[in-house]
Protein backbone atom coordinates (compact mmCIF):
# COMPACT_ATOMS: atom_id res chain seq x y z
CA UNK A 1 0.00 0.00 0.00
CA UNK A 2 1.09 3.54 -0.65
CA UNK A 3 0.50 6.30 1.71
CA UNK A 4 -0.52 10.20 0.98
CA UNK A 5 -0.83 12.99 2.95
CA UNK A 6 -2.96 16.23 2.62
CA UNK A 7 -3.30 19.12 4.97
CA UNK A 8 -5.37 22.54 5.43
CA UNK A 9 -2.33 24.33 4.99
CA UNK A 10 -1.01 22.95 2.01
CA UNK A 11 -3.97 21.35 0.42
CA UNK A 12 -7.12 23.16 1.69
CA UNK A 13 -8.27 19.82 3.47
CA UNK A 14 -6.82 17.29 5.75
CA UNK A 15 -7.39 13.95 4.02
CA UNK A 16 -5.32 10.33 4.26
CA UNK A 17 -5.08 8.84 1.38
CA UNK A 18 -4.32 4.96 0.54
CA UNK A 19 -3.75 3.01 -2.35
CA UNK A 20 -3.27 -0.41 -3.58
CA UNK A 21 0.13 -0.94 -4.77
CA UNK A 22 1.10 -1.73 -8.43
CA UNK A 23 -2.62 -0.08 -9.65
CA UNK A 24 -3.02 2.90 -12.02
CA UNK A 25 -5.77 5.15 -10.51
CA UNK A 26 -9.06 4.39 -11.65
CA UNK A 27 -11.38 4.31 -8.20
CA UNK A 28 -11.25 6.27 -5.03
CA UNK A 29 -13.78 6.30 -1.79
CA UNK A 30 -13.89 9.57 0.12
CA UNK A 31 -14.44 7.83 3.40
CA UNK A 32 -16.44 10.20 5.83
CA UNK A 33 -16.41 8.30 9.58
CA UNK A 34 -17.08 11.64 10.92
CA UNK A 35 -14.15 13.45 13.06
CA UNK A 36 -10.55 12.91 12.98
CA UNK A 37 -10.62 10.33 15.77
CA UNK A 38 -13.73 8.78 15.14
CA UNK A 39 -15.00 5.22 17.00
CA UNK A 40 -13.70 3.34 13.44
CA UNK A 41 -10.44 4.36 12.44
CA UNK A 42 -11.23 6.10 8.90
CA UNK A 43 -7.89 5.37 7.70
CA UNK A 44 -8.02 1.76 8.60
CA UNK A 45 -10.94 1.54 6.16
CA UNK A 46 -9.29 2.96 3.67
CA UNK A 47 -6.57 0.11 3.88
CA UNK A 48 -9.51 -2.37 3.75
CA UNK A 49 -10.94 -0.47 0.29
CA UNK A 50 -7.41 -1.25 -1.44
CA UNK A 51 -7.71 -5.22 -0.81
CA UNK A 52 -10.66 -4.92 -3.23
CA UNK A 53 -8.22 -2.99 -5.50
CA UNK A 54 -9.76 0.15 -4.72
CA UNK A 55 -8.03 3.21 -3.24
CA UNK A 56 -9.56 5.60 -0.36
CA UNK A 57 -8.92 8.48 1.24
CA UNK A 58 -10.17 9.56 4.34
CA UNK A 59 -11.45 13.03 5.29
CA UNK A 60 -12.49 13.88 8.60
CA UNK A 61 -14.47 16.47 8.42
CA UNK A 62 -13.89 17.97 11.91
CA UNK A 63 -11.49 17.68 14.81
CA UNK A 64 -8.36 17.82 12.83
CA UNK A 65 -5.78 20.52 12.72
CA UNK A 66 -7.52 23.64 10.61
CA UNK A 67 -10.79 22.13 10.92
CA UNK A 68 -13.50 22.92 13.64
CA UNK A 69 -13.43 20.89 16.88
CA UNK A 70 -16.93 18.91 17.04
CA UNK A 71 -19.96 18.37 15.00
CA UNK A 72 -21.49 21.70 14.88
CA UNK A 73 -21.83 24.02 11.54
CA UNK A 74 -18.96 22.41 9.90
CA UNK A 75 -18.48 23.53 6.31
CA UNK A 76 -18.67 21.26 3.62
CA UNK A 77 -18.18 23.37 0.68
CA UNK A 78 -14.02 22.21 1.11
CA UNK A 79 -15.44 19.13 -0.79
CA UNK A 80 -15.12 20.49 -3.89
CA UNK A 81 -10.84 20.68 -3.49
CA UNK A 82 -11.02 17.07 -2.57
CA UNK A 83 -13.36 15.97 -5.61
CA UNK A 84 -10.66 18.53 -7.92
CA UNK A 85 -7.20 17.35 -6.04
CA UNK A 86 -8.21 13.70 -6.58
CA UNK A 87 -9.69 14.00 -10.32
CA UNK A 88 -7.29 16.37 -11.31
CA UNK A 89 -4.12 16.18 -9.70
CA UNK A 90 -4.20 12.26 -8.18
CA UNK A 91 -5.68 11.48 -11.58
CA UNK A 92 -8.52 9.29 -10.66
CA UNK A 93 -11.33 8.14 -13.15
CA UNK A 94 -14.07 7.94 -10.67
CA UNK A 95 -15.15 9.19 -7.08
CA UNK A 96 -17.31 7.93 -4.65
CA UNK A 97 -18.22 8.94 -1.05
CA UNK A 98 -18.64 6.48 1.81
CA UNK A 99 -20.17 7.45 4.94
CA UNK A 100 -20.75 5.51 7.96
CA UNK A 101 -22.91 6.26 10.88
CA UNK A 102 -22.58 10.28 11.81
CA UNK A 103 -20.23 10.70 8.48
CA UNK A 104 -23.33 9.64 6.36
CA UNK A 105 -24.75 12.74 7.00
CA UNK A 106 -21.82 14.95 5.58
CA UNK A 107 -21.41 11.96 3.20
CA UNK A 108 -25.53 13.12 1.80
CA UNK A 109 -24.32 16.28 2.10
CA UNK A 110 -21.40 16.15 -0.43
CA UNK A 111 -23.29 13.71 -3.12
CA UNK A 112 -26.29 16.58 -2.81
CA UNK A 113 -24.19 19.32 -3.27
CA UNK A 114 -20.71 18.51 -4.57
CA UNK A 115 -20.22 18.22 -8.51
CA UNK A 116 -18.05 15.02 -9.57
CA UNK A 117 -19.05 12.12 -7.48
CA UNK A 118 -20.50 9.33 -9.17
CA UNK A 119 -21.36 6.59 -6.11
CA UNK A 120 -22.49 7.77 -2.56
CA UNK A 121 -22.87 4.75 -0.10
CA UNK A 122 -24.62 5.61 3.00
CA UNK A 123 -23.79 2.96 5.44
CA UNK A 124 -26.29 3.04 8.97
CA UNK A 125 -27.14 6.23 7.75
CA UNK A 126 -29.82 9.33 9.22
CA UNK A 127 -32.08 10.81 5.97
CA UNK A 128 -31.78 14.44 7.70
CA UNK A 129 -28.69 16.51 9.40
CA UNK A 130 -29.00 17.03 12.84
CA UNK A 131 -28.36 19.77 15.81
CA UNK A 132 -24.86 20.51 16.88
CA UNK A 133 -23.93 19.39 20.17
CA UNK A 134 -21.21 20.91 22.87
CA UNK A 135 -19.73 17.43 24.57
CA UNK A 136 -17.42 19.81 27.17
CA UNK A 137 -20.49 22.31 28.07
CA UNK A 138 -23.00 19.52 27.64
CA UNK A 139 -25.44 21.01 25.33
CA UNK A 140 -26.75 21.55 22.26
CA UNK A 141 -26.06 24.40 20.23
CA UNK A 142 -28.75 25.66 18.67
CA UNK A 143 -27.48 25.25 15.22
CA UNK A 144 -27.12 22.61 12.36
CA UNK A 145 -24.57 20.08 12.58
CA UNK A 146 -23.33 21.02 8.83
CA UNK A 147 -23.16 24.40 6.88
CA UNK A 148 -22.77 24.47 2.61
CA UNK A 149 -21.46 27.98 1.38
CA UNK A 150 -21.74 29.54 5.18
CA UNK A 151 -25.31 28.80 5.11
CA UNK A 152 -26.91 26.58 8.07
CA UNK A 153 -28.44 23.27 6.68
CA UNK A 154 -32.48 22.42 8.28
CA UNK A 155 -31.84 19.91 10.91
CA UNK A 156 -34.29 17.96 13.57
CA UNK A 157 -32.80 17.93 17.11
CA UNK A 158 -32.66 15.06 19.32
CA UNK A 159 -31.80 16.06 22.85
CA UNK A 160 -28.75 14.22 24.03
CA UNK A 161 -28.23 15.58 27.17
CA UNK A 162 -30.50 15.38 30.87
CA UNK A 163 -32.53 13.10 28.77
CA UNK A 164 -31.20 9.83 30.73
CA UNK A 165 -28.71 7.25 30.75
CA UNK A 166 -27.69 6.69 25.78
CA UNK A 167 -27.08 3.47 26.28
CA UNK A 168 -30.22 1.90 28.39
CA UNK A 169 -31.94 -0.53 26.54
CA UNK A 170 -35.57 -0.47 26.45
CA UNK A 171 -39.09 -1.39 24.83
CA UNK A 172 -40.36 1.05 22.23
CA UNK A 173 -43.75 0.88 20.54
CA UNK A 174 -42.55 2.09 17.26
CA UNK A 175 -39.30 -0.47 16.86
CA UNK A 176 -41.25 -3.39 18.05
CA UNK A 177 -38.10 -4.37 20.06
CA UNK A 178 -35.77 -3.29 23.13
CA UNK A 179 -33.81 -0.30 21.80
CA UNK A 180 -31.40 2.25 23.20
CA UNK A 181 -32.07 5.50 25.25
CA UNK A 182 -30.62 7.29 22.53
CA UNK A 183 -32.40 5.57 19.57
CA UNK A 184 -35.42 6.90 21.20
CA UNK A 185 -34.14 10.81 21.18
CA UNK A 186 -33.41 10.43 17.61
CA UNK A 187 -37.02 8.67 16.27
CA UNK A 188 -38.06 11.40 18.84
CA UNK A 189 -37.09 14.01 16.74
CA UNK A 190 -38.96 13.09 14.13
CA UNK A 191 -42.17 13.72 15.34
CA UNK A 192 -42.15 16.75 13.90
CA UNK A 193 -42.94 15.79 10.52
CA UNK A 194 -42.65 19.56 9.14
CA UNK A 195 -39.12 19.93 10.66
CA UNK A 196 -38.06 16.22 9.83
CA UNK A 197 -39.18 16.75 5.79
CA UNK A 198 -37.24 20.28 5.96
CA UNK A 199 -34.32 18.51 7.32
CA UNK A 200 -34.30 15.69 4.29
CA UNK A 201 -31.32 16.71 2.00
CA UNK A 202 -33.56 16.44 -0.89
CA UNK A 203 -31.03 13.60 -2.76
CA UNK A 204 -33.37 13.57 -5.76
CA UNK A 205 -31.22 16.64 -6.67
CA UNK A 206 -27.94 14.47 -6.70
CA UNK A 207 -26.15 13.83 -10.02
CA UNK A 208 -24.88 9.83 -8.70
CA UNK A 209 -25.67 6.76 -7.57
CA UNK A 210 -26.72 5.78 -4.53
CA UNK A 211 -26.38 2.90 -2.25
CA UNK A 212 -28.08 2.38 1.31
CA UNK A 213 -26.66 0.08 3.93
CA UNK A 214 -28.10 -0.82 7.51
CA UNK A 215 -29.17 -3.64 9.97
CA UNK A 216 -32.67 -4.25 10.97
CA UNK A 217 -30.96 -3.93 14.83
CA UNK A 218 -29.18 -0.59 14.80
CA UNK A 219 -28.79 0.50 18.23
CA UNK A 220 -27.58 3.88 17.65
CA UNK A 221 -30.99 5.00 15.52
CA UNK A 222 -33.47 3.93 12.81
CA UNK A 223 -31.30 3.83 9.84
CA UNK A 224 -33.47 1.23 8.49
CA UNK A 225 -36.55 4.28 8.97
CA UNK A 226 -34.14 6.65 7.01
CA UNK A 227 -33.48 3.92 4.32
CA UNK A 228 -36.76 3.68 3.52
CA UNK A 229 -37.67 7.25 3.67
CA UNK A 230 -35.07 8.45 1.53
CA UNK A 231 -35.74 5.12 -1.13
CA UNK A 232 -38.64 6.71 -1.36
CA UNK A 233 -38.21 10.07 -2.02
CA UNK A 234 -36.11 9.18 -5.06
CA UNK A 235 -39.20 6.49 -6.33
CA UNK A 236 -41.24 9.36 -6.06
CA UNK A 237 -39.06 11.74 -8.08
CA UNK A 238 -38.27 9.35 -10.48
CA UNK A 239 -34.53 9.47 -9.96
CA UNK A 240 -32.79 8.47 -12.99
CA UNK A 241 -29.30 7.18 -11.64
CA UNK A 242 -29.38 3.82 -9.77
CA UNK A 243 -30.02 3.57 -6.01
CA UNK A 244 -30.83 0.82 -4.31
CA UNK A 245 -31.10 -0.56 -0.12
CA UNK A 246 -29.34 -3.77 1.69
CA UNK A 247 -30.94 -4.34 4.66
CA UNK A 248 -29.53 -7.37 6.77
CA UNK A 249 -31.68 -8.99 9.53
CA UNK A 250 -30.71 -8.75 12.99
CA UNK A 251 -27.54 -6.44 12.01
CA UNK A 252 -26.02 -3.98 14.27
CA UNK A 253 -24.67 -0.74 12.97
CA UNK A 254 -21.43 -1.50 13.16
CA UNK A 255 -21.67 -3.02 9.46
CA UNK A 256 -20.47 -2.27 6.18
CA UNK A 257 -16.67 -1.75 5.38
CA UNK A 258 -14.43 -2.50 8.34
CA UNK A 259 -10.52 -1.97 9.24
CA UNK A 260 -8.83 -5.59 8.26
CA UNK A 261 -9.46 -8.54 10.12
CA UNK A 262 -6.43 -10.18 9.37
CA UNK A 263 -4.12 -7.22 9.12
CA UNK A 264 -5.54 -6.02 12.31
CA UNK A 265 -6.32 -9.17 14.75
CA UNK A 266 -7.00 -7.67 17.85
CA UNK A 267 -10.51 -6.59 15.97
CA UNK A 268 -11.45 -10.56 16.16
CA UNK A 269 -10.95 -10.31 20.14
CA UNK A 270 -12.17 -7.15 20.52
CA UNK A 271 -16.32 -8.32 19.18
CA UNK A 272 -16.65 -9.51 23.06
CA UNK A 273 -16.39 -5.68 24.39
CA UNK A 274 -18.27 -4.62 20.96
CA UNK A 275 -20.94 -6.36 22.30
CA UNK A 276 -21.18 -4.55 25.01
CA UNK A 277 -21.80 -1.40 23.64
CA UNK A 278 -23.61 -2.73 20.38
CA UNK A 279 -26.38 -5.18 21.66
CA UNK A 280 -26.69 -7.22 17.96
CA UNK A 281 -23.36 -8.06 18.43
CA UNK A 282 -24.25 -10.49 21.22
CA UNK A 283 -27.40 -11.34 21.10
CA UNK A 284 -27.57 -11.59 16.79
CA UNK A 285 -23.48 -12.15 16.59
CA UNK A 286 -23.88 -14.94 13.57
CA UNK A 287 -25.72 -12.49 11.55
CA UNK A 288 -24.10 -8.99 12.17
CA UNK A 289 -20.53 -10.63 11.19
CA UNK A 290 -21.71 -12.03 7.95
CA UNK A 291 -23.25 -8.60 7.53
CA UNK A 292 -20.59 -6.91 7.30
CA UNK A 293 -18.73 -9.44 5.04
CA UNK A 294 -21.41 -9.44 2.92
CA UNK A 295 -21.91 -5.93 2.97
CA UNK A 296 -18.11 -5.19 2.25
CA UNK A 297 -18.29 -6.83 -1.11
CA UNK A 298 -21.73 -5.34 -1.96
CA UNK A 299 -20.27 -2.09 -1.53
CA UNK A 300 -17.26 -3.13 -3.49
CA UNK A 301 -19.14 -4.36 -6.21
CA UNK A 302 -21.26 -1.30 -6.38
CA UNK A 303 -18.59 1.09 -7.06
CA UNK A 304 -16.24 -1.26 -9.20
CA UNK A 305 -19.74 -1.69 -11.56
CA UNK A 306 -19.17 2.50 -12.44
Amino acid sequence: MKYKEFTVKNDGFVGHLVEPDGRLPDHVVIIIMGGERSIINAKKVAERFTEFGISGIAVPVYGAKGQRKGVDRVEMSFMRRVVKTLREKEGYRYVSVYGLSVGSVYAAVTARYIEGIDNAILVAPSHVPFEGSNTLKQKMTGHSMVTYEGVELPFVSPQFFHSGYMAKFIYDEDAGREVSNMWRMYNTSYKDKTRESLAYYELEKSSCRFLFVAGTCDEVWPSEYSINYMMDKLRKAGYKKEYKALIYPNASHIIGMLPSRERYKWQKRMLWLIGKIYRSYSEHRDDSVRAVIESEKAIADFISET
